[in-house]
């Protein structure tokens, strides 16, 4: 739960992600059922000397301090974790999740700065580049999103093990039998059984129409 270091698959890192979004709408409906529910607490959003108030109670002050700390400890610490073993299982470091948000806040300051800075006469920014200062940091985290989906590195790397040392290799990664100087067992039945399937599918695709062709022009 706290491990930093090792691997950690796609399947362990998107179902606790999954487990995260479920968890936050359940939060969020929760929270809009009791707001709904309590017309006196909606009345101070519209204040914020009543809030300050509210927020000075010692007892208010300990559920907002022990809420906040126990979802940083139980949720996001967790999530940061199986994130930096998710990368670990890429070939990449911890520290590269850093990197699509450092360029999403560089990206957006830039655009930013160049909507405000090209503005008309009015001083009114371009609607282009505010545009581009919202959608570029947007596609640096899809960037981002990517990266976690991409496969694992086959066998060990220099983070730990493979989360999966019995998974099979593909046929595809063995080359052309010829080629291979040394293949297993398991793996040359998978290369017979693929080139198998091929002359089959060639033989029904070009022998046998070429065989009824010739056939039909013989009664002919």
């Amino acid at each position: 739960m706290f491990n930093f270091s090792g691997r950690a698959r796609r399947a362990e890192y998107w179902w606790y992600a999954l487990f995260v979004f479920i968890l936050g709408v359940v939060a969020q409906v929760v929270m809009v059922r009791w707001l709904s529910s309590n017309t006196d607490v909606l009345a101070l959003a519209n204040n914020p000397r009543a809030v300050q108030s509210l927020l000075k109670q010692d007892d208010v002050r300990q559920v907002v301090i022990y809420s906040t700390v126990g979802q940083v400890i139980l949720v996001y610490i967790p999530y940061l974790a199986v994130t930096v073993r998710r990368l670990h299982d890429t070939g990449r470091s911890g520290w590269w999740m850093f990197k699509p948000f450092l360029l999403a806040f560089v990206l957006a300051f830039v655009m930013t700065f160049l909507a405000a800075s090209a503005g008309g006469a009015n001083g009114a920014p371009s609607p282009a580049l505010m545009l581009m200062a919202v959608t570029l940091p947007m596609l640096a985290y899809i960037w981002f999103i990517v990266v976690l989906c991409l496969p694992s590195d086959r066998g060990n790397n220099r983070f730990g093990p493979d989360p999966i040392p019995d998974r099979p290799r593909p046929v595809r990664e063995a080359g052309h039998p010829a080629l291979v100087k040394e293949m297993d067992e398991e793996l040359g039945r998978q290369v017979a059984a693929q080139r198998k399937a091929e002359f089959e599918n060639y033989y029904r695709a070009r022998v046998l129409p070429a065989i009824e062709r010739n056939k039909s022009m013989r009664r002919t």
